[in-house]
């Protein structure tokens, strides 16, 4: 239980931190 915790928390911010480098990357590519 303990551990599926672990797991579970991070992913969400693991998607969390990828929509905003993805949010990022792609003002990036229309600034360019």
């Amino acid at each position: 239980m303990n551990k599926f915790k672990k797991v579970k928390f991070p992913r969400r911010i693991f998607v969390i931190v990828t929509k905003k480098f993805y949010n990022r990357f792609i003002k990036t590519a229309i600034t360019t």
